[in-house]
């Protein structure tokens, strides 16, 4: 079975599909990898069995990254939580892991990354886990008092009351003022760290 690249940038099919897919999520889509490209020059690419033009059935998406520093990778993706690969099955999963060794020995990169949130990769597909991190999730359909039970008394429950008593605010919008603020606190909280997600598996060959 062959393997496909596409530009999901490009690509109509692309966007379709993340429409489709029960996986998908904002570091798929167009407007994060197009962040990346812009804000780094890292070049997203798509690695799938489906043949050009046809509907596509699963896609494992990538930035190429080039570095003098620490060399040409795929990573999927950088400065993101987690990117799920978008297969249907264990065995399509394997299939295109195993390309991408084979590949990766082809082209000279000096590892692959993947960040998968729940697919388990194999080691004997020439990958091997390289940290384990904790992803939390909330479910915000229960009513806001049973929300707020349900958060450990010392940890959340004293600094939501504290918050509250010194009248803390919360702002949201999509306007360029509030794009502003809020790249000043995400240069406050990166102060003296990477800015590394840390929040999924990583997987590297």
């Amino acid at each position: 079975m062959p393997v496909y690249t596409l530009d999901p940038l490009q690509d109509p099919r692309w966007p379709e599909f993340l429409e489709r897919h029960p996986s998908a999520s904002v570091f798929h889509s167009r407007g994060w990898l197009d962040a990346l490209r812009r804000t780094y020059g890292y070049e997203p690419i798509v690695y799938t069995t489906s043949p050009p033009r046809a509907e596509l059935a699963n896609g494992l998406v990538f930035c190429r990254v080039a570095s003098w520093l620490t060399g040409r990778r795929l990573v999927s993706l950088p400065f993101s939580d987690h990117t799920e690969p978008l297969t249907t099955g264990k065995g399509e999963l394997q299939y295109l892991l195993s390309f991408l060794e084979q590949a990766r020995q082809r082209e000279n990169w000096k590892y692959i990354e993947i960040r998968p949130l729940r697919k388990a990769v194999q080691n004997g597909d020439g990958f091997e886990k390289s940290g384990s991190f904790y992803f939390h999730r909330v479910d915000l359909r229960p009513p806001i008092d049973v929300l707020f039970r349900s958060f450990h008394k010392s940890c959340i429950q004293r600094k939501i009351r504290r918050a509250e008593r010194e009248t803390l605010t919360c702002e949201e919008g999509r306007s360029e003022a509030f794009l502003d603020k809020f790249y000043q606190l995400l240069l406050l909280t990166c102060v003296g760290s990477s800015c590394r997600p840390s929040h999924s598996p990583g997987f590297v060959t």
